[in-house]
């Protein structure tokens, strides 16, 4: 567009639009059909004279005083901050009803099945009657949920109608990697995608009233343009209230541009109009209900400081590449792309409108995020996540430094997810985000190899901007080939052994801030529950969170198998400074010889004490000397005592001594335990394996362990 934006004299169309013309809010539309009908004796001529209007205007409202009054309390429910009949607030009075919402919206997502009408109705149905309300307040429940519902399921629908209109991705072999000049047009991809691609300064436009927003948008919309409805008009309302929250052409672009109607829609409203105009509001109103109840969602599936169900988080926020604007991810219509890069050394921060000037956002020195964005567009990419940009930053402001540290919690633990779950596909920047490629440099500390954040970033097919072909880089192919190998552990499910590599290449790799390390173990490993990140807590205080959410295959055999007590406290498994200490993981626990299966019969405490019930004796245990070669376990049987040979670890010697031996369910490995003082909890020294099982004449009871 080359027109003056300011003036929309300058649009062809200019005389199609009226003059700007001060207008009745429906908010006060609303109130002027309320008092009419609170006031049954009034005229309309005393309406006119308590609002200060005129006569025929009083006339005009009161003709469609049933709609007005609809549309209004529908605004009112959908775009205003949850009412207390808002599914989001009723959760904090009734905890099973958003998270059985947000289930039934995933699974229907999953199945990649859209819910009819009639499933809509049945489906709220079921949910209001599990809430306990009264009879009243579940007839009001269902009408909340099935707007939810409702509105996800349209929103699905856009985003099923977006993928098909998306078009074919591009890969670096198609792409000219040069940099864009800030305020230049991105030409290349918008007559492929349908959608235009707004330059910086067009992006940064305010208008002051909403027959300007309109002209500018009918611009880009030039076969389907809109118009502004006689009486009722929920566009206009919608777009003054973007005005009025500040939102400049970018911001109200990005929120408008997915959901533009079809010119050839054929829903028709009472008096027989087009309907196209209510239908692009309904539909922001639906997704403004969506990002309203997206912090409670949020925050219902934190269960005593852990995430369940993680994987069903989807990212906060998007950049819209053809608005240049971040969005909640709601409003998006395709799938989108996450970007992984490393953070330099000179890294700035700048203000800018892309991210509303929410916080500073940080690039590497001599990058501008135009550029980034001309190089993401020519690969195809309409939405794209990236952690500077959609993830809440540092800020000066302390109530904004308190907001970031509250979304952090949660946002970032989920990190992982976003790049193996959600994200259509991963595109990575070795040196830095926005900058060339290099083949050097592989041992700077800054380097994308060498962070341990990037480890939970990696996924198979992604790829590596400036580079076409990873086999002609022969050192980056040696390089990546490590990773490549946990993701086939990944795929093929073994967790011991791909935990193992996971340590050993985390020892290796940087992070500015220590703790982040054991915060992306727990990301990759923990995927029912995660923990939430807290960037305060020491290394030791970090693990043993990490450990009480890890699965139990892990737990069991850190318990069973690792020999060396840990050295923190904690001891019946090794703790972090253990793991960064040795060369190689696979030393302190076995990860080829030992599977522990029984999933309910061990759990964590917040404590970091670990809870086990399973079979435990009371025995004796004699080293190998010279006239025994093998180390022996001595139990009192029903009539006699019996002596089974042992097995230890070769590099651990284990005194002579009474200990109590707790057995997995096999009762083959045992750990060698100490009592403490109050003879209730067990003080882990060392584990073995018999040579045998015990017999039937020696009892084992089945009792319930707490271990230090």
């Amino acid at each position: 567009m080359d027109m003056d934006m300011d003036n929309p004299s300058s649009s062809p169309n200019h005389n199609y639009w009226p003059s700007p013309k001060k207008k009745l809010t429906n908010k006060k539309r609303r109130e002027i059909c309320e008092y009419f009908v609170n006031n049954p004796g009034s005229r309309q001529q005393d309406v006119a004279a308590k609002f200060g209007i005129e006569l025929s205007i009083v006339s005009k409202i009161l003709k469609h005083k049933n709609k007005w009054m609809r549309i209004a309390t529908r605004e009112r429910n959908l775009i205003q901050k949850p009412s207390s009949s808002d599914v989001g607030v009723l959760l904090e009075k009734r905890s099973p009803i958003l998270p059985s919402v947000k289930r039934c919206v995933e699974e229907y997502r999953r199945k990649n099945t859209i819910m009819s009408d009639e499933i809509i109705r049945k489906k709220a149905g079921e949910i209001a009657q599990t809430s306990g309300c009264s009879s009243d307040e579940v007839k009001e429940l269902e009408g909340v949920i099935e707007d939810y519902l409702r509105a996800s399921r349209n929103l699905q629908l856009l985003r099923q109608t977006g993928r098909r209109r998306n078009p074919q991705k591009k890969t670096v072999h198609d792409v000219n990697r040069s940099p864009a000049v800030d305020g230049d047009r991105i030409e290349n991809y918008a007559e492929e995608s349908g959608s235009q691609i707004l330059s910086a300064n067009e992006a940064d436009t305010k208008f002051a009233t909403p027959e300007h927003v309109l002209a500018a948008l009918n611009e880009i919309f030039l076969k389907e343009p809109l118009g502004f409805n006689d009486g009722p008009c929920p566009l206009r309302d919608l777009l003054i209230s973007f005005i009025n929250r500040d939102l400049d052409f970018g911001a109200i672009y990005a929120r408008l541009r997915s959901n533009w109607p079809k010119a050839d829609a054929t829903l028709k409203d009472d008096d027989g109009k087009s309907a196209r105009e209510e239908e692009i509001s309904s539909r922001v109103l639906g997704i403004e209900h969506l990002v309203d109840s997206d912090a409670q969602i949020r925050w219902s599936s934190v269960e005593h400081r852990s995430i369940v169900s993680p994987e069903s988080i989807q990212p906060r926020r998007l950049w819209d590449l053809c608005a240049n604007r971040v969005i909640p991810y709601h409003y998006s219509a395709h799938e989108f792309c996450a970007i992984s890069h490393s953070w330099t050394a000179d890294m700035r921060t700048l203000d800018t409108p892309i991210n509303g000037f929410e916080w500073p956002v940080p690039v590497p020195n001599g990058v501008n995020l135009e550029s980034v964005r001309k190089e993401l567009v020519d690969l195809g990419e309409e939405y794209v996540w990236i952690d500077i940009l959609c993830l809440r930053q540092r800020a000066l402001d302390s109530s904004k430094e308190e907001m970031r540290k509250l979304e952090w919690e949660v946002d970032l633990p989920t990190i992982g997810f976003i790049f193996d779950r959600h994200a259509e596909r991963v595109i990575r920047y070795m040196n830095g985000l926005g900058r060339t490629f290099r083949n050097s440099g592989w041992d700077d500390p800054r380097h994308w190899l060498n962070r341990s954040w990037t480890l939970q970033e990696a996924k198979i097919g992604s790829i590596i901007s400036g580079v076409p072909d990873p086999r002609t880089v022969p050192d980056l192919q040696a390089r990546l080939r490590i990773i490549d190998n946990i993701e086939v552990l990944h795929a093929t499910g073994e967790i011991l052994q791909r935990f193992a590599k996971t340590i050993d290449i985390v020892r290796r790799r940087h992070a500015t801030n220590p703790v982040d390390k054991v915060f992306g173990v727990a990301m990759i490993f923990c995927r029912e529950r995660l923990p939430l990140y807290d960037a305060e807590l020491n290394l030791e205080e970090a693990w043993s969170i990490c450990i009480e959410h890890l699965p139990s295959t892990l737990l069991g055999t850190f318990l069973f198998t690792a020999h060396i007590p840990g050295d923190e406290g904690v001891r019946w498994r090794p703790s972090w400074s253990q793991f960064m200490k040795v060369q190689d993981a696979s030393g302190l626990f076995s990860i080829h010889t030992y599977t522990f299966d029984r999933f309910d019969a061990l759990s964590v405490r917040p404590d970091g004490m670990a809870v086990y019930k399973g079979p435990i004796i009371e025995a004796h245990f004699s080293p190998s000397h010279a006239e025994c070669a093998e180390h022996c376990m001595t139990v009192q049987g029903k009539k006699d005592l019996v002596t089974v040979p042992t097995k230890l670890h070769p590099h651990y010697d284990l005194p002579e001594g009474d200990y109590t031996f707790v057995g997995d369910e096999e009762m083959i490995k045992w750990v060698v335990c100490n009592k403490t003082t109050d003879n209730l909890r067990l003080q882990k020294v060392t584990v073995l394996e018999l040579a045998c099982k015990l017999g039937r004449d020696v009892e084992v009871p089945i009792r319930l362990c707490w271990f230090t």
